[in-house]
C-alpha cells in the first residue's frame, strides 16, 4: 500500500494517483498515517530472517495481535480513525474491529476475505506444490539459507508466482496479449528467449519459505460467527471480476455487518485493480470519509 497509495512513490500511477498523503483522500496534513507490515513479510519477522521452516506458523490474527501491541505500546496510540487495507491488509481491517472496536473507530476492506473458501485455497495449494517442487527445496526440506541465493528454491518460486499470475489478471485482458507478451510470465523449467522472464525479479525479491507459510494463512480461518459484532462504520470495496477473491464473498460480508456499505467495479486487471479501487470509487470513498468526520 505504502509504495502505490504513500505520494511521490513510483506506484502512484498505478494506483491512478496517490491515495495517502498532503490534501490527498486519506490526509496527512490532518491525520497520522502508519503503513503495517503483516508477519512473515516484507519488513516484518519472517521465515527468511533465518528460522525457516521453523518459523511459528501464524494466524491473521497474529499479524493483528501484534500490530496492535506496536501501536498501543510502542507508539503509545489510543484511537485509530481508520483501519484499511488491501487483499491481506482487507480481511485484518475486519479483524480489527472485532478484537479491538475500543481503539478502531472505521474500516476501509479493499478486496479481501472473511472467510477461508475453496477457491482461494486450492490456488494457494498450488502455488505451495510448485514451490514445494524445486529441486533445491525437495533436497532441503527448506532448509537452504546456509547456500548462496541463486543456489535457493528460486525457481520454484518462479513456478509459484506464475500459478498466481495466469488468473491474477482478467482472462479477457490475457485473451488479448500475444504471446510473446504472456509468455515472460509464463514458467518453465528450462526457458527459451523471454519465457518467464518477468519472473526472474519475484525470484530475487521473495523467499520459498515465506510463500509457504504466507500462503497457509488462511488455512480453516473464519470471521462468519463474529461479523455481527462489527460496531464500527464500514466501507467494502471491491473488484467484481476478481478470480481471486469473489465479489459474492464481500457481498456476505455486507449482509452480517449492520450498515455496511459495499461497491464494486470490473477492471481487467482483475485482483491487481484492488490499488486502484479507491481513486475508481473516488466519490464513494469521500463520503465515507465525510460520514467518518476524516473530510470536512
Amino acid at each position: 500500500m505504502y509504495y502505490y497509495w504513500y505520494d511521490g512513490q513510483e506506484g502512484n500511477d498505478f494506483a491512478c494517483g496517490a491515495v495517502v498523503g498532503p490534501g490527498k483522500l486519506i490526509d496527512t496534513d490532518r491525520f497520522f498515517v502508519v503503513f503495517l507490515d503483516a508477519v512473515g513479510l516484507w519488513g516484518a519477522s519472517k521465515p527468511s530472517d533465518g528460522l525457516g521452516m521453523k518459523f511459528p506458523r501464524y494466524s491473521y490474527f497474529d499479524c493483528v495481535q501484534a500490530n496492535y501491541l506496536l501501536l498501543r505500546d510502542g507508539l503509545n496510540i489510543k484511537r485509530a480513525r481508520l483501519a484499511a487495507g488491501v487483499s491481506m491488509g482487507a480481511i485484518q481491517s475486519y479483524i480489527w474491529a472485532i478484537l479491538h472496536p475500543e481503539l478502531v473507530e472505521a474500516i476501509l476492506p479493499v478486496g479481501g476475505l472473511t472467510e477461508a473458501d475453496s477457491n482461494t485455497r486450492w490456488l494457494f495449494e498450488l502455488m505451495t506444490a510448485a514451490i514445494r517442487s524445486d529441486p533445491a527445496w525437495r533436497e532441503t526440506r527448506g532448509d537452504y539459507y546456509h547456500l548462496p541465493k541463486e543456489k535457493h528454491p528460486n525457481q520454484g518460486v518462479m513456478f509459484g508466482w506464475s500459478v498466481l499470475l495466469y488468473t491474477g489478471l482478467s482472462f479477457d485482458l490475457r485473451a488479448r496479449q500475444p504471446w510473446t507478451e504472456v509468455c515472460k510470465e509464463v514458467f518453465s523449467w528450462e526457458p527459451e528467449r523471454n519465457q518467464g522472464k518477468l519472473l526472474i525479479p519475484l525470484a530475487k525479491s521473495y523467499d520459498a519459505n515465506d510463500l509457504l507459510l504466507r500462503n497457509h494463512i488462511g488455512d480453516d480461518f473464519s470471521l462468519t460467527d463474529h461479523l455481527h459484532r462489527i460496531q464500527a462504520p464500514t466501507l467494502i470495496l471491491h473488484v467484481a471480476n476478481d478470480q481471486w477473491l469473489r465479489l459474492c464473498t464481500a457481498e456476505k460480508a455486507r449482509e452480517q455487518i449492520k450498515g455496511a456499505r459495499l461497491f464494486s467495479f470490473e477492471h481487467e486487471l482483475a485482483h491487481y485493480a484492488v490499488f486502484r479501487a479507491p481513486n475508481i470509487l473516488r466519490d464513494c470513498v469521500l463520503t465515507f470519509l465525510r460520514d467518518i468526520g476524516m473530510k470536512p
